[in-house]
């Protein structure tokens, strides 16, 4: 899978960050206190930091007994940090995390009562059902941000 600059590839027995600014570096090792920690830049070790807290708040891949950081993470580490200098709480990410799980729930319950089934049923071929999916999504998306936009404006 190719993103932009960013190859996700498999690790095999540890973490393996791939993203343009952390050099493709290979950090060996599972969890916290994670072995090679120091092996790394300061933005993986910020990743590693982040995805071995346990605090749910960076999506890594599981691949046999490795995680896998995509360039998602790295985004994701990069706005929680700017968030926190900014002078909001740490806690705001995994606040809106919390809040966006429960969304997503509601989404896929939708989805799947009155997309997933329709589509089945019709006998829509994948790629036409992967198709309609992501112009969905994108919509959702938009949806979601000026929804956002609007109530913090209206407070």
């Amino acid at each position: 899978r190719q993103v932009g600059r960013e190859q996700a590839n498999v690790a095999a027995g540890g973490m393996l960050l791939e993203h343009a600014e952390l050099h493709d570096e290979r950090v060996d090792g599972n969890g916290p206190g994670v072995v090679g920690h120091e092996q790394c830049g300061p933005l993986a070790r910020d990743v590693l930091d982040v995805g071995a807290s346990g605090q749910g708040l960076l999506f890594p891949v599981a691949i046999e007994e490795s995680q896998l950081f995509t360039g998602d993470d790295v985004l994701l580490l990069q706005l929680y940090q700017r968030l926190t200098r900014l002078g909001l709480p740490p806690a705001l990410p995994s606040l809106i995390r919390f809040q966006l799980r429960q969304l997503v729930r509601s989404e896929l319950a939708a989805y799947e009562q009155h997309l997933f089934g329709r589509w089945r049923a019709n006998g829509l071929p994948p790629e036409q059902q992967a198709t309609q999916f992501e112009e969905v999504l994108t919509l959702t998306d938009t949806l979601i941000s000026v929804l956002h936009r609007k109530l913090l404006y209206q407070v």
